[in-house]
């Protein structure tokens, strides 16, 4: 499992990214679980603090996730270097 994270650039990042992409949904739940007299149709009841802060969290986490999953530049200048070296 942990050569698919070796040549990245930060486990912690992704990690983190993981954790308030999950954070940012469980503050949706409250907001759904209110919804139930509707039949959970949320259009038109407003936002609060919490579904707002959710969102951006969401959208936070996916963009830290995904620098945590970005190749290494080391690692992928090395990567270039051996496939334009000939043969030995």
């Amino acid at each position: 499992m942990t050569a698919v994270f070796e040549k990245r650039r930060s486990l912690l990042a992704f990690w983190l990214g993981c954790a308030a992409v999950t954070g940012g949904v469980l503050t949706h739940v409250p907001m759904f679980l209110m919804g139930r007299s509707t039949h959970y149709m949320l259009a038109g009841m407003p936002m609060g603090a919490s579904m707002v802060i959710g969102m951006f969290a969401i959208v936070g986490g996916i963009a830290l996730a995904g620098f945590g999953l970005l190749p290494n530049v080391a690692h992928r200048a090395h990567d270039t270097v051996e496939l334009i070296s000939p043969p030995c």
